[in-house]
């Protein structure tokens, strides 16, 4: 599809096809494809420049763009309700319900916290029934940079390409891009606030629409909202017994979910700074 419509080909995956025309091959090892290398380009966890954050949100912007004419009843779902709240909060009632005690009791700070903030969130949350074709994992580190001027940025990563609303991507993207801190040292969650803004203006700048003035309510809260939800999936997994997320130590997806809920503290205050993103746009 992308290769039909009207999109720079730099920043989307070009497949090659085998000799008989096919754009993948199966064999004993699974199913396979090959991209076309980009060569030049690096990938980094999170922006060297707020120019690059928002060149960023433009290549995204872009590539939905492209994608809104993909019918999405054609698409399978391939991670059933991924970003969807109300799916992340049955599944930490499940793990809250069955943890031992002593993780129960390590995170009740936290459980606390939840409890408290869950109804708001629900409330906040985009329209998980909206119908358009997204990326689905659009986080900075999804980004090939270029290693020389000239060059585009690329997007990589398709295997969670689903469907909802243009605020889970947006959302994503900035969490990753507008973020500061490590994920372990929820002292230093924060955002940068000049990054937050370039990324948004790139990211409607490159989609080429005007929001719906529910896209716009939903995509000032998303950030946020996806921060949160993170950091429930997060504790979760603490409550689980680290099943999911890969530990170095025990412990360490508490901590990751504390930076989560504090990022996403950040983001709320910082929601002034998507208003007037939104109102321009």
């Amino acid at each position: 599809h992308l290769a039909d419509v009207d999109v720079p080909q730099s920043v989307t995956p070009v497949l090659r096809a085998t000799a008989d025309g096919a754009l993948s091959a199966e064999t004993d090892a699974g199913l396979w494809r090959v991209f076309a290398w980009l060569p030049d380009r690096v990938v980094r966890t999170r922006p060297g420049s707020a120019e690059e954050t928002g060149a960023a949100g433009h290549a995204l912007g872009a590539v939905l763009a492209a994608l809104s004419s993909l019918d999405a009843d054609a698409l399978h779902p391939v991670h059933a309700a991924f970003h969807d709240l109300s799916a992340r909060t049955a599944n930490y009632r499940c793990a809250l319900d069955t943890a031992p005690p002593e993780r129960q009791r390590s995170a009740r700070a936290w459980i606390d916290h939840v409890e408290a903030e869950l109804p708001a969130r629900h409330a906040a949350a985009p329209d998980a029934a909206a119908r358009r074709v997204l990326h689905g994992d659009p986080k900075f580190s999804n980004f090939l940079l270029p290693d020389r001027s000239g060059d585009a940025l690329a997007l990589v990563d398709w295997d969670t390409v689903m469907v909802g609303p243009l605020a889970w991507d947006l959302g994503d993207f900035l969490r990753s891009a507008a973020s500061l801190g490590d994920e372990d040292d929820p002292s230093s969650a924060s955002v940068d606030a000049d990054a937050l803004s370039a990324g948004a203006r790139g990211f409607f700048a490159g989609l080429g629409e005007t929001p719906s003035e529910e896209d716009a309510h939903a995509c000032i809260a998303a950030p946020a909202h996806m921060s949160f939800m993170l950091g429930v999936r997060f504790l979760t997994d603490h409550l689980d017994g680290d099943r999911y997320f890969r530990v170095r130590r025990s412990g360490q997806n508490l901590v990751r979910a504390e930076a989560q809920f504090r990022l996403a503290a950040a983001f709320d205050s910082a929601r002034p700074v998507l208003e007037r993103v939104l109102a321009r746009a």
